[in-house]
């Protein structure tokens, strides 16, 4: 037993001093978050756990591949081992090690990717989120049952996150947003018309992006036909879209796109939706 955590000691001090070398890592979260406030800077945080000798982390060679170290200085890294940290788990529903996340320095979660990336996927993650990822999505774990519009558009960021997202990072978008999803279908009966109808929308979107089918794109095109409420026009118009891009529809996408577009004026969220078809589909 004293054998075992000695061993478990000297790798921890081995591992941790080897990142050390490679950037100005820290071990403490809120040495992380002090360091972010004092710099503007966005905190970078890898948890994982030694486990019976085995560590639970990102690969420290893929931390100290030259471009990856070149990244990290656009960031504060943080690498936390949850072994006696059960707090941390639950506050930030950590079921998965390594969890990578990213942080604002008002602490806001911002992005979180599960398991082992190689230096390749890795090098991938980091140049999307020195490109203004917090602009995209915003992490929530804990929702509030009374605020049904902010849940609604927690769920239509995951959404977006996930169009927007590199491949390698795209589930985890989707995982967060079928969360969500679970959660608020518990109890439609707090959701007013419009509410109910957005929520509809954003489930078909969420299930096309998931598994694309022309049923799905249907629905879409009925909830229009059947129900049209104005408030949600450009979202079902982008739903329409994206989900014909997806069904390999390319020209009528394009032209549900054109639709949009002509919303510009009218809703300030349609510059928004415009830009993710944009940026994803490269449209233009």
């Amino acid at each position: 037993m004293k054998l075992n955590l000695l061993l478990t000691s000297v790798f921890f001090v081995l591992f941790f001093g080897l990142k050390a070398q490679n950037s100005e890592w820290q071990t403490s979260l809120e040495e992380g978050f002090r360091i972010g406030i004092e710099e503007n800077k966005n905190i970078l945080v890898e948890f994982g756990v030694i486990q019976d000798g085995t560590p639970l982390f990102i690969k420290d060679e893929v931390w100290s591949d030259e471009a990856i170290v070149n990244k990290l200085s656009s960031f504060i890294p943080v690498s936390v081992d949850l072994a006696n940290k059960a707090e941390l788990s639950i506050k930030y529903d950590i079921s998965y090690a390594p969890t990578l996340m990213l942080f604002t320095p008002k602490g806001e979660l911002v992005f979180r990717t599960e398991g082992f990336l190689d230096k390749f996927q890795l090098d991938e993650v980091l140049t999307y989120l020195q490109s203004g990822v917090r602009k995209v999505c915003q992490f929530k774990t804990v929702f509030t049952d009374e605020d049904v519009l902010g849940n609604l558009l927690i769920l239509e960021e995951y959404i977006k996150g996930s169009i927007k997202a590199p491949r390698i990072i795209q589930d985890d978008f989707l995982r967060m947003g079928n969360k969500l999803l679970w959660k608020l279908d518990d109890d439609l009966s707090a959701f007013d018309p419009v509410q109910k109808q957005r929520f509809k929308i954003l489930e078909t979107l969420l299930e096309q992006i998931d598994y694309p089918s022309e049923s799905n794109v249907t629905k879409l095109y009925k909830m229009g036909r059947k129900n049209l409420i104005t408030s949600n026009h450009s979202l079902l118009l982008f739903a329409i879209s994206y989900g014909e891009y997806e069904n390999g529809d390319e020209v009528r996408a394009k032209e549900v796109y054109e639709e949009l577009r002509k919303r510009l004026g009218e809703d300030k969220q349609a510059a928004d939706y415009c830009g993710v078809l944009e940026s994803s589909l490269g449209f233009k």
